[in-house]
């Protein structure tokens, strides 16, 4: 009908709340006694909303930043979540931490990082509030630690330490990272071996070395490959003039490489060689393992990997000998441009390169500065 207004459509859905989880909001409250109050919502099964209203604690006691945390506990209890609230331990915080963390770390990252919590910084802050943990505290930790550990052992703690800070300050449960600007303190101790092999040890471990322990000796020593990526090589991964890594063996089982990157590293004639003779007694398989462990399973660096270490030393004499010495003997003996000696490691950084792998050699600075000087002099 004309000028009639036209009928109001009913049922045709039903609205829902823009919002069903919402922070709530802090507002101060009270003349004489001057409180912050913490206002939210919730919804029940219905989808019903219900609001609430919670004094959060005084004024002069309690800063803004910390009322808004004290709201956001009251929020997450309400909805049966884990409760992160002002007072929350550090040893609280780091189970969640690691909980958090640990579907981007590897397994030997979880376990390597939970034990440097475990041993060094749970003891000394598991029961202090999270908050209550100063730069002048992890200064104290550290200086402790300077007479029985490396400074490396001491890096790798502040490093766990900072992550789990930083992620708290993200979580907004304290103002800033007690971490920063903190200082590694003098050591006593050395830490383990970080040294390269001389030229001559390494010709002496290959030396003594026959079959599939010299082969991979030479591989090891002449890619810098890491002893995970080793065991994980396959028929397929040997090309002409390289080798392709793209897998890690972590207990017997294929994982990524360290830099998730497939790699082709290449190898020298010599070498190549001796692949070609070796596959002659391996499974046709284009995925048959080159080294195969026991069962014809993948090699595990706890059993084979330390069966294999043990005939190095033994064979050449070298009792210090680690598979890593041998990645950074690579590194050192590589005559190479320290951009190119970071790519064939794989590092992210020349800077890792050059303070942890390439170690100096005389001979070589002598000769780079004689041949500075016959340029000088024309």
């Amino acid at each position: 009908m004309m000028g009639s207004d036209p009928p109001r459509l009913v049922g045709l859905g039903r609205h829902m709340p823009r919002k069903r989880y919402e922070e709530g909001h802090v507002r101060k409250a009270g003349k004489r006694r001057r409180v912050w109050i913490g206002e939210y919502h919730t919804y029940d099964a219905a989808g019903t909303r219900h609001h609430h209203t919670v004094e959060l604690g005084i004024r002069k006691n309690l800063s803004k930043a910390d009322a808004h945390i004290q709201l956001r506990a009251h929020i997450q209890k309400a909805r049966g979540e884990f409760v992160l609230s002002a007072e929350i331990t550090f040893g609280a915080w780091i189970e969640r931490y690691l909980a958090v963390k640990a579907g981007t770390w590897t397994r030997n990252s979880r376990e390597n990082i939970a034990s440097m919590f475990r041993r060094h910084i749970l003891p000394k802050f598991g029961e202090m509030p999270l908050r209550a943990i100063r730069k002048s505290d992890i200064q104290l930790l550290l200086l402790g630690m300077a007479d029985h550990y490396s400074r490396a052992t001491i890096q790798l703690v502040l490093g766990c330490a900072s992550g789990a800070f930083s992620a708290a300050v993200d979580d907004k449960l304290i103002d800033s990272n007690p971490t920063l600007r903190v200082k590694i303190p003098a050591t006593k101790t050395q830490g383990r071996n970080n040294r390269a092999l001389t030229l001559t040890e390494a010709r002496r471990l290959i030396s003594s070395l026959s079959g599939a322990d010299r082969l991979q000796a030479r591989i090891l020593l002449a890619i810098g490959a890491r002893i995970g990526e080793l065991f994980a090589l396959t028929r397929s991964d040997v090309i002409p003039g390289g080798i392709v890594l793209d897998e890690g063996s972590d207990r017997g089982v294929a994982i990524p490489t360290k830099s998730r990157k497939v790699e082709v590293q290449p190898i020298p004639a010599s070498l190549q060689t001796e692949l070609t003779m070796w596959l002659e007694t391996v499974d046709p398989s284009p995925e048959a393992l080159l080294f195969p462990g026991r069962g014809g399973r993948m090699a595990w660096r706890q059993t084979e990997g330390a069966e294999l270490l043990a005939r190095f030393r033994s064979n050449s004499g070298i009792k210090d000998l680690t598979f890593h010495m041998l990645r950074r003997t690579f590194a050192t003996l590589l005559d190479a441009d320290s951009g190119d000696v970071r790519d064939l490691l794989r590092h992210s950084h020349v800077e890792t390169t050059l303070q942890h792998y390439r170690k100096p050699i005389i001979e070589r600075q002598r000769a780079s500065v004689e041949a500075l000087d016959a340029k000088l002099r024309g």
